[in-house]
């Protein structure tokens, strides 16, 4: 499945990047249409339904994209047997995932979304989650522009229904259906054309693999878990704290610099695997494209983070209306926590590339416990402007230390052994 083309990092991320910042207008012109038909309120309650749901996403994800794409880049794992493993996987987090969510939504926030918009919301995430392992397939088999084109499809059905939708009178309940369509359609054309490209997924029929293989995800998943914490915890603190009200300008906030965020998410899914197929030959090479992909995200970033910076009252008002006013405090604070952010992207994927999962994982908890103790003193008395400058200093903590971990392997010579190989079904151990 693997496939080492000519195509460059520039290349690649370009093509990835211009599907991805296409899906990502896509998606943001829905929310906006859904928050203005919803008003703070009401999009408060969605957006910490959906906080949640990407809070409980490491149980469907499992940890096995990134493993994938480093394993498969490496020649250490063979991509349709992995992908098989990696499916397998995700159908039983996904399936734990449900019952967790809807536990957890209903339970303590019965009042904010309701059961039927709860069961959607739990099924787009599972079905996202699957989603994502197509498009990791397909940039690990260099097919960077396919995966763009599957991520175009979801927010193209989501935004062609709340357009719709909206006609009618948009509620909660229908934006989460409307997101869950394009989640369907997202899964499904993925399926087909990762099928048709690189072959359909093989399943070992050897129960122990599918234990090995949890064995080297379980750092990786823990590590999702928490960065996935670390980024929507004060989401779903301010939903508990001061209300879906203050969720809401908040969530109209993180809208705006979701799609950046995406733009930092392509540029490591793209430099993930050269890094991991360039530290097997050498340090040197490794860090060539390391720095290129630093250069990359400040390339995108920087200039964003200062027009949020500058610009922010004249965006939330153009864009949201006078309503969310509230909101331009702490997209003014999103604006430099962006760039710490995205350059953070970039630092987890060169851990990962090296095998030093465990290292990122410790860092994540560090960077974790700040921002909740940071969330928790902030977010009382200034709201979402708390929890954003509780984001910009937990962001630079975890940078600090990734930097200072990786100081010691990229600084001398290439560590041997750092990652073991992956002993599939029927290979020798």
């Amino acid at each position: 499945m693997s496939r080492a083309g000519p195509n460059g990092m520039v290349s690649q991320i370009l093509r990835l990047g211009i599907g991805r910042g296409g899906a990502k207008i896509l998606s943001f012109l829905s929310f906006l249409l859904v928050a203005r038909a919803l008003g703070p309120s009401g999009f408060g309650a969605l957006t910490f339904a959906l906080s949640l749901g990407a809070l409980l996403a490491f149980i469907p994800n499992m940890g096995v994209d990134p493993l994938f794409s480093r394993e498969v880049s490496s020649g250490r794992a063979e991509g349709r047997e992995l992908l098989g493993l990696a499916l397998t996987l995700k159908g039983i987090g996904g399936g734990i995932f449900g019952i967790v969510f809807l536990t957890v939504l209903l339970t303590t926030a019965p009042e904010a979304i309701g059961g039927i918009g709860a069961g959607a919301i739990s099924a787009a995430m599972i079905l996202l989650a699957i989603t994502e392992t197509w498009k990791v397939a397909l940039i690990t088999g260099g097919r960077a522009g396919l995966s763009a084109l599957v991520e175009l499809l979801a927010p193209c059905v989501f935004l062609s229904l709340t357009l719709v939708v909206g006609r009618a009178g948009a509620t909660v309940s229908t934006a989460a259906l409307s997101f869950l369509a394009g989640q369907a359609v997202g899964a499904t054309s993925g399926f087909l054309v990762v099928a048709r490209t690189l072959g359909m997924p093989r399943r070992p029929t050897e129960a122990t693999a599918y234990l090995r293989i949890f064995r080297m995800t379980l750092p990786l998943m823990l590590i999702w878990f928490l960065s996935d914490l670390y980024l929507r915890i004060d989401m779903t603190i301010l939903y508990y704290l001061r209300g879906s009200g203050e969720t809401g300008f908040y969530g109209a906030s993180y809208r705006l610099v979701d799609g950046v965020y995406s733009a930092a998410m392509v540029v490591s899914a793209v430099a993930l695997p050269r890094m991991s197929a360039a530290w097997a030959r050498g340090v040197t090479e490794w860090r060539r494209e390391w720095r290129g992909a630093c250069r990359a995200v400040l390339l995108i970033v920087v200039p964003f983070g200062a027009v949020l910076l500058g610009a922010a009252g004249g965006l939330i008002r153009l864009l949201y209306g006078a309503e969310f006013a509230g909101a331009i405090p702490s997209l003014r604070l999103l604006g430099p926590a962006t760039v710490v952010l995205c350059l953070g992207y970039v630092y987890a994927a060169a851990l990962t590339s090296i095998g030093l999962v465990w290292t990122q994982f410790w860092i994540t908890v560090a960077s974790l416990l700040g921002n909740v103790v940071l969330n928790l003193v902030l977010i009382p008395r200034f709201g979402a402007a708390g929890a954003a400058v509780a984001t910009l200093v937990s962001g630079a903590g975890y940078v600090g230390l990734a930097h200072w971990s990786l100081r010691r392997p990229v600084g001398g010579p290439v560590i041997k052994g750092t990652v073991g190989p992956l002993p599939m079904a029927g290979s020798a151990e």
